[in-house]
């Protein structure tokens, strides 16, 4: 049996695992969660979920309302090595988290919410605030938290083929439910309409919709690898719709272009082209978080200048900042794992990772993250943005010999008033901060 480093903050704690098979990492307003999955050949033995930042809502999912400025363990106190307590995933909205559990050890998901519910959002048929994991329902393939309401993927029939539905509930002011109205609070999993507003959004499409996000009050899917067909809904005031126009829609809205992946901000939007690999965003540009170079909100898809040419983007991320958007790219030589991560937009925290406070309205270079020297076994995993925090994991083969010793870790900077960067302290952090390492030997 492999021996399992798990590192926070300097404290050390010793557990028995494999490889790292899987992770999550989401960034909300003012609070943060990752979720590492281990397993050994005989399957997945144990899920674990940390958590850090503000609790005044539970959102922590820790069983009280106490904040922490480190990650601290979330949903059980400790998980026992059964599959029932694998989590999988996690999504972290305003005030709210969602996660998703594997039950079965097979993939037949569960989905648990916790924390701010006055709007619903936690999807379980009342407004009272949760301080624990609360069943939502089952056969979930994703979920995503942002803003005061949640969306998930279901499986509807197993009857070849397979029906995948949208569903979404809490919020709904700005249409960000695609529920085809502008009003009310749903506290249950509602269905997300047809475009046309007859009928419900389901794909028959094998592995179901491709790509999906949300931000505080919009949210978008890319209906299937094949066409790139997007959709976006809810809040239109600065063009983060990208359907060339300021109004608002209350149900799906085609996009003026295909996209293969999509990530939504605060009031912008990011997406990988369909034909081209090309990164495009639009919507609210104030401080540049489009990355086109100038300061105006963007009705369509624009290119996003300042990235290096001859690569190609991996990972736009699970979600942008509230004004800042971050991107891992990938170099031809390290095709397993991109080594770069670029950002631009609000960079008041230096949130930008680029040791400076100045805003950038085109991509630059992270150069405050550690160096990470093009090879097949090192870059990121993940990144997301929350407010005015951004977190990334990187994971990093330690020696080149076998066997390999890995370490994945997540590096963390921007305003941490709320202990959302998860260092140990309530203060902004100027520069990347490992607060989360675990080492494979």
């Amino acid at each position: 049996m492999q021996r399992l480093l798990y590192i926070i903050l300097g404290l050390f704690l010793m557990l028995s695992a494999s490889t790292a098979e899987a992770s999550r990492l989401s960034v909300g307003d003012t609070s943060g969660c990752y979720v590492y999955k281990q397993t050994t050949r005989l399957g997945s033995l144990a899920g674990k979920m940390l958590c850090w930042g503000s609790n005044d809502k539970g959102q922590l999912g820790t069983g009280g309302f106490s904040p922490s400025s480190v990650p601290v363990a979330a949903g059980l106190a400790t998980i026992p090595a059964t599959p029932t307590l694998v989590w999988t995933w996690v999504s972290v909205g305003a005030e709210h988290a969602c996660g998703l559990k594997d039950p079965s050890g097979i993939g037949n998901q569960d989905l648990y919410c916790w924390g701010r519910n006055l709007e619903g959002q936690l999807g379980i048929g009342n407004f009272t605030n949760q301080a624990t994991p609360t069943r939502v329902m089952s056969n979930v393939v994703w979920v995503t938290a942002a803003g005061n309401y949640t969306c998930a993927e279901i499986v509807t029939s197993t009857v070849n083929p397979i029906t995948y539905q949208l569903r979404c509930w809490g919020e709904n002011t700005n249409g960000q439910l695609g529920i085809g109205t502008f009003s009310g609070l749903k506290n249950l999993p509602t269905p997300v309409v047809n475009p046309n507003g007859v009928g419900n959004l389901t794909t028959t499409v094998q592995g179901g919709f491709y790509s999906w996000t949300a931000g505080p009050q919009h949210a978008c899917v890319v209906m299937d690898l094949a066409t790139g067909v997007t959709y976006c809904w809810g809040d239109n005031d600065h063009g983060q719709l990208g359907i060339g126009g300021f109004v608002s829609q209350p149900r799906p809205t085609r996009v003026l272009q295909n996209f293969i992946s999509i990530s939504a901000g605060g009031s912008h939007t990011c997406g990988l082209g369909f034909s081209d690999d090309l990164l495009r965003c639009w919507g609210y540009n104030f401080y540049g978080q489009v990355g086109n170079g100038n300061r105006v909100d963007q009705t369509s898809p624009a290119l996003v200048l300042g990235l290096p040419s001859g690569t190609s983007l991996a990972r736009v991320g699970d979600k942008l900042g509230q004004n800042h958007s971050c991107v891992s790219k990938q170099d031809p030589v390290s095709p397993k794992f991109p080594p770069h991560l670029w950002c631009w937009g609000y960079n008041n925290n230096r949130q930008l990772g680029d040791l400076t406070m100045i805003d950038k309205t085109s991509a630059t270079l992270a150069s405050g993250m550690p160096p990470l020297p093009a090879t097949q076994n090192r870059g990121y995993v993940a990144v997301s943005g929350g407010g005015h925090t951004q977190c990334s994991e990187l994971s990093d083969a330690l020696t080149s010999t076998s066997p390999v010793n890995w370490e994945t870790s997540v590096w963390c900077e921007g305003n941490g008033s709320s202990g959302q960067v998860g260092n140990g302290t309530f203060l902004p952090q100027n520069n990347p901060a490992k607060i989360i390492s675990v080492i494979f030997q």
